[in-house]
């Protein structure tokens, strides 16, 4: 439960602890787990941020002094972010399935406000129609979001301003459904690049076929 830092000039590391506190069923407090993720960074806005995959939050940090600004529940094993700078919005997804973890199958990706200095709002929420929204991308202006279903092969592009999206399948020697999970190429993590290229980890590897395995190389 710690990020560590790295002055990339001296080799010198710091390590912060993810410890705060979070409300039970009970309404105690727990520092249980925390398990930290994925990390964004605002340069424009001085801020930093962290997914905890176990304890289901996002928090913020000045990027500055590292200090705990705020965090907020957002559940249900959050794992890849992408952040609009300018508009001060950040957009989460979900870790993709694994065996030792269960409530993942969320068919959506939530958009954060954070442009209180003081409190992160939760300001959308958009439904995709495949389970599992992992791997992330942005255009350069916020316009264009872009998630991959880890689960279903399928590759969303959605529209914060208008409420839109669109989509197509990723695998056309299957051409799925984008509700049927077939957990084929599994992509990962997008990467978009000068508005008008993605870039999409796939890590593949053990696909079921007509009660055989069959090996595909991730790409």
């Amino acid at each position: 439960d710690q990020i560590g830092i790295v002055n990339t000039d001296t080799g010198e590391m710091t390590a912060i602890d993810i410890n705060f506190e979070t409300m039970v069923m009970d309404g105690d407090m727990n520092m249980g787990d925390h398990t930290p993720h994925f990390i964004v960074i605002d340069e424009i806005n001085r801020y930093w941020f962290v997914t905890t995959i176990m304890s289901g939050y996002v928090a913020r940090y000045d990027l500055e002094t590292n200090i705990l600004i705020d965090k907020i529940e957002v559940g249900d094993l959050p794992a890849l972010m992408v952040l609009n700078e300018n508009n001060r919005k950040l957009y989460v997804s979900r870790m993709m399935p694994m065996a030792e973890m269960t409530g993942a199958e969320s068919t959506i990706v939530q958009e954060i406000d954070y442009s209180n200095p003081d409190n992160m709002t939760l300001s959308n929420e958009f439904i995709i129609g495949s389970p599992t929204p992992h791997g992330l991308g942005i255009n350069s202006d916020g316009s264009e979001v872009y998630v991959a279903s880890n689960t279903a092969d399928w590759l969303y592009k959605l529209f914060p301003f208008k409420g839109e999206r669109d989509s197509v399948v990723m695998d056309s020697s299957i051409l799925n459904s984008p509700n049927i999970e077939t957990q084929r190429l599994k992509p990962i993590q997008i990467v978009s690049v000068e508005d008008s290229l993605l870039f999409i980890t796939c890590s593949a590897g053990k696909w079921f076929d007509n009660n055989q395995n069959v090996y595909l190389p991730g790409q």
